[in-house]
């Protein structure tokens, strides 16, 4: 959504240039019901909008790769922002400032293969970058794969599974404090807090396939800060 909530940016897959199917930024005007294309042939997806409107910072696709670039609100000055190199994946940029960004990056590590499968360990880690600056840094080191950042009145919530399962936390603004709001057995994919309300809505995945669920925020704040640990299960040789 952009900030004055009656207009919002998303991704939809069109042709261009007669034989291409491409991704691009697209607007929904909910007054006049208008759309208007922000990109062409960009190959752009999951679109985030700066608070002040002015920026949409978006994953850009090439062959091979994905890196983080941005674009103004109208469509001009894009440019990349951050490009992890080939076989590389950035994903779900999320505005925490007008000019600070937060995304995930998944990298692949050797040195932390098993030595049962000898693959090496994909994680995401997240990271964050003023659109000013060259390179990103990466902040909550300690926790596993961080996925589905989201800005909210509440703080920064991610998905992480350091528990052993992909459980919710929430951290300040600063990355300073943080505490897990949910406590599951199976997987939560992403999820959202009510500005209103303040209740946490979330989808995950059961024996049933996924569901979007809602917890209270009277509820979700009696949760303990650490879930308990899941034992990870080794692969058979």
């Amino acid at each position: 959504w952009e900030p004055t909530a009656k207009s919002f940016v998303y991704d939809n897959i069109d042709t261009y240039d007669r034989y291409y199917a491409y991704s691009d930024l697209y607007r929904y005007d909910i007054d006049t019901k208008k759309i208007m294309a922000i990109t062409r042939g960009a190959r752009a997806t999951e679109p985030a909008v700066s608070p002040d409107g002015q920026w949409i910072a978006f994953v850009q696709n090439y062959t091979g790769g994905t890196r983080l670039a941005i674009v103004k609100r109208d469509g001009t000055d894009l440019h990349t922002l951050y490009d992890p190199g080939i076989q590389q994946r950035v994903s779900w940029p999320e505005f925490i400032a007008n000019d600070e960004i937060i995304f995930s990056e998944r990298q692949a590590s050797a040195t932390a293969a098993p030595a049962a499968t000898g693959k090496p360990v994909v994680t995401d880690v997240l990271k964050k970058i003023k659109i000013t600056d060259e390179k990103p840094k990466t902040v909550l080191e300690q926790f596993a794969n961080i996925r589905f950042a989201k800005n909210t009145r509440e703080g920064i919530l991610f998905t992480s599974s350091d528990s052993g399962v992909t459980n919710i936390y929430l951290s300040s603004a600063d990355f300073s404090k943080i505490r897990a709001i949910s406590n599951t057995t199976t997987s939560i994919v992403n999820a959202d807090i009510d500005p209103l309300s303040r209740d946490l809505l979330y989808s995950e995945l059961d024996s049933d396939g996924p569901h979007i669920y809602s917890i209270a925020a009277t509820d979700w704040r009696k949760q303990p800060e650490s879930p308990p640990k899941v034992q990870t299960v080794e692969p058979i040789p």
